[in-house]
């Protein structure tokens, strides 16, 4: 009786462990979302191609910086979505890139200084300016002839990146200064890339930068502005 007791026991004793194994909740794996958010969010939104809005100030973004290729970017969740999820960014991206190096906008600088003053300059084009903080992650961009007349303004979506900076705009400016870029390459916007730009809603698109972090003075040396470029400047401005 004493060894069937025992043995009985020793089963329940299996039984009982073999069922809190089997029931017992098993530990989620970890998402790349919530590992990328745990950074502040930031990171994650970069990657899943949404932009980020920060409290980004103009010293923040203070410096010289250069172009490396396009910059892509939707304004929520549901325009990324609509496009087809992360992999659009990519492809509008990989498409884009092909034009900005055929117009020269690869290698495009901007120099930024903490007072706001900017250079931006596009085939030894500059266009210089003032900025000031719109909204998070919103710089509103106000371009002067010689420092005085004001020429424009544009909407910029900047963002702080792991290895630099994005500053990027709604589809119809940047179309604009591609155009410009295109003019002063002497060529014409491509229809494929005229299409690509006005393909996707709540989309912003611009350039991809790279740079260093101290602020420079704006004390870029200006160039000639032949006809060709007096031209392309209205078209960019829609004057």
């Amino acid at each position: 009786m004493k060894k069937t007791s025992f043995l009985k026991m020793a089963l329940a004793a299996i039984a009982l462990s073999c069922s809190t194994a089997t029931f017992a909740e098993p530990t989620p794996s970890p998402d790349l979302k919530d590992i990328l958010g745990g950074a502040g969010g930031a990171l994650g939104n970069i990657v899943e191609g949404v932009f980020t809005k920060t409290d980004l100030t103009v010293a923040d973004i203070a410096g010289e910086w250069t172009s490396t290729g396009s910059a892509v970017s939707f304004q929520s969740d549901n325009f990324l979505k609509k496009a087809g999820g992360t992999a659009a960014a990519g492809a509008v991206e990989s498409k884009l890139d092909e034009y900005y190096s055929k117009f020269g906008l690869t290698g495009a600088t901007l120099e930024i200084d903490k007072d706001g003053n900017f250079t931006l300059t596009i085939k030894k084009l500059p266009l210089k300016g003032t900025l000031s903080v719109k909204d998070k992650g919103i710089f509103h961009f106000v371009f002067n002839a010689g420092g005085m007349m004001k020429l424009g303004s544009m909407t910029a979506y900047v963002e702080k990146t792991p290895t630099g900076l994005n500053v990027m705009f709604d589809a119809d400016k940047i179309k604009k200064i591609m155009t410009l870029a295109a003019t002063l390459s002497g060529s014409k916007m491509v229809s494929t890339a005229d299409k690509l730009l006005q393909e996707y809603d709540g989309i912003c698109i611009g350039f991809k930068m790279k740079g260093q972090s101290a602020a420079s003075d704006d004390s870029s040396t200006g160039t000639s502005v032949t006809n060709t470029a007096v031209d392309a400047l209205k078209g960019l401005f829609g004057k």
